[in-house]
């Protein structure tokens, strides 16, 4: 029996089709082993699972699938490590931060008091113009002014007739230049005696400013390896991360020490780390605030290095001290928070390296952009030379465990002119009529 040749071109086609299938489906020896890592079996209940096959990768890292099995359970800053902290590192909590003392050689006895102060004035006073009148009438009222007895020599000297009748009755003006002067003198006495407390941030502040720092440089070290073949896991770039210069030479040992605890097993914390990384691809933009800074307060926060209020800009008074403030100054408050924050976590502080980590200043914090064009102001020209100086001396005088009366947020905002001190309403008064009665009889 004879096929029609319209049937026997129909079987063909077929067969080349069922053939090109089959050919397709086949991948050669050589090029399965240039595709895929060599597999590895796990062993599950006695039974032999191979590993899931993952291709080699020429950039970027693979999806941790699990998403870390370690979850946080203790907070990173609890109590006992808080308490620690302070103690090797030397830095005040927080709950004893704001906490004025006086210096090493005073008391509290030795402030003065002020009625008892306005009483021997008075008294003083008294004194000077009963002795000026009497002298001006030719008597003395009081026989010790005219006569001076030294005890430990037993001599008494006479004071000559001719120089106490030189002597004149006190003017009012007299008396009111007598009684300021004298008014200045305790005020400097005062100011001597006024206790201050220790400069430098808190040791919460400084551990929450570790995490962040040692997250930023967690970033870093992941952007290099984006092109290195032989990294394929984002967790790899994290081994012995705590010991590269980048963050031993780089930070203070506070820092290190914030560093291991991140890399203690079971703990959770490296996981916290690593998340916010494995889900990003963005390899170009990594570094720029608006990846990076996202992922500190992420990090930090999840692990309970820091909390949620230490990544808000606040633009409202918190009491009626700051009633008075702009935008201006709520800016630099950030700002300098963030900067005294950063520079006593540098290890070494020079004239060449407080420019650039004032420069950068602003990337580190959240701002919308109306406040960034602010914050960018303070990083140019004559403020950036100013401000630069007073993180300089200020690092120096955390260093010597220096005493003050003013944060330092405050005093650089006031030296720069971006905020106005406050003044006690009683206060500014007292001294607007001291300056008026200078006025009138100086």
């Amino acid at each position: 029996m004879k096929l029609p040749s319209h049937f026997l071109l129909a079987l063909t086609f077929l067969l080349l089709c069922v053939s090109t299938l089959v050919y397709s489906d086949e991948v050669s020896e050589e090029e399965y082993d240039d595709y895929y890592e060599d597999e590895v079996e796990e062993t599950v209940g006695g039974t032999s699972i191979p590993a899931q096959k993952q291709p080699t990768l020429v950039a970027g890292f693979h999806k941790n699938v699990g998403g870390g099995v370690h979850q946080v359970t203790i907070p990173f800053l609890e109590e006992e490590y808080l308490n620690l902290t302070a103690e090797v590192f030397d830095c005040v909590k927080r709950v004893d931060s704001g906490i004025l003392a006086l210096e090493p050689n005073s008391t509290e006895d030795e402030e003065p008091d002020i009625t008892q102060q306005v009483n021997d004035l008075r008294k003083k006073m008294e004194e000077v113009v009963s002795v000026a009148a009497a002298l001006a009438n030719g008597t003395d009222s009081k026989p010790s002014n005219s006569t001076s007895n030294d005890t430990s020599s037993g001599i008494v000297e006479e004071i000559p007739s001719s120089q106490s009748s030189k002597v004149k009755r006190l003017s009012f003006r007299e008396k009111q230049e007598l009684r300021m002067k004298e008014r200045r003198e305790q005020e400097a006495a005062r100011e001597q005696l006024r206790p201050k407390f220790r400069l430098g941030a808190d040791c919460e502040t400084l551990v929450c400013g570790a995490c962040k720092a040692i997250v930023e440089e967690f970033g870093v070290a992941v952007k290099n390896a984006v092109n290195n073949a032989s990294i394929q896991y984002i967790e790899e770039v994290s081994f012995g991360m705590c010991e590269r210069k980048e963050i031993k030479l780089k930070y203070i040992d506070l820092v290190t020490d914030v560093c291991k605890r991140i890399e203690q097993e079971n703990s959770g914390y490296k996981e916290a780390l690593l998340q916010p990384f494995e889900q990003d691809d963005q390899w170009d933009k990594l570094l720029t605030p608006a990846s990076i800074n996202p992922k500190k307060q992420k990090v930090c926060v999840d692990m309970g290095a820091c909390e949620l209020e230490q990544f808000e800009f606040v633009t409202e008074p918190l009491d009626y001290t700051q009633e008075q403030w702009a935008d201006k100054c709520y800016t630099c408050q950030a700002f300098a928070k963030d900067l005294e924050e950063r520079v006593q976590l540098t290890r070494y502080v020079t004239e060449t390296n407080i420019i650039p980590i004032v420069a950068n200043t602003c990337d580190r914090l959240t701002l919308a952009p109306h406040y960034r064009e602010v914050c960018l102001e303070l990083t140019k020209g004559k403020l950036l030379d100013d401000i630069s100086w007073l993180a300089k001396v200020h690092s120096e005088s955390v260093l010597r465990k220096a005493k003050a009366e003013q944060a330092f947020p405050d005093k650089l905002c006031e030296e720069i002119d971006w905020c106005k001190a406050y003044i006690d309403p009683v206060k500014l008064r007292e001294k607007q009529a001291q300056e008026t009665m200078e006025a009138v009889f100086f």
